[in-house]
């Protein structure tokens, strides 16, 4: 990353149409279909739903990446956080990462693949540098975001006061992904 880039994030509105058409593009490249909400899905939480938001991570000027987070009362929960492919590996996610944090202001979650191979490492310890920590010790699996589909087996991260337990796991649920256990 240029030293002299400026990185911001900044809140996706409704009439952010060529926002709203980036982060489809990077969502769906980003993430496998198990690991995403269908898109119109994804829009109605957008413009409907008060304890969700969109930022877009403007680079120079340019839409580089998004970032989604809850606001779930006493913690903030980040389901999802992807850059363009291009922008990989120039500090950009991380500077975004710390200016989420300083945003926001509340302990965060979220959730991880289990390490497995080179790229999950690297995510782990990307978020490691971020100053996240991986809660191993917790069994955690994420509820599937279609009918029919099963639960991801996955590991949460946090970042400031926050000792995972049972309620925090059910406010995700719950709010997140709908799911009233």
């Amino acid at each position: 990353m240029n030293s002299n880039s400026v990185i911001k994030l900044i809140e996706i509105k409704e009439n952010d149409v060529s926002f709203i058409e980036n982060v489809n593009r990077i969502y769906h490249h980003s993430f496998p279909v198990e690991e995403r909400r269908d898109f119109d899905k994804f829009l109605e939480l957008m413009y409907h739903n008060e304890m969700f938001t969109v930022y877009a991570i403007i680079k120079d000027e340019a839409h580089v990446g998004f970032i989604t987070v809850w606001d779930l009362g006493e913690f903030a929960y980040v389901e999802h956080f992807a850059m363009d492919p291009d922008q990989r590996g120039g500090g950009i996610g991380q500077k975004s990462i710390v200016l989420l944090l300083d945003k926001v202001k509340k302990p965060f979650i979220l959730e991880v693949e289990p390490e497995n191979d080179e790229i999950t490492a690297r995510r782990i310890n990307f978020y490691k540098r971020c100053g996240f920590t991986l809660n191993n010790e917790i069994e955690y699996f994420q509820p599937p975001y279609r009918e029919g589909e099963m639960p991801l087996e996955l590991k949460l991260m946090s970042h400031g006061d926050i000792k995972i337990d049972d309620s925090h796991i059910k406010s995700l649920h719950r709010n997140v992904y709908g799911k009233h256990n």
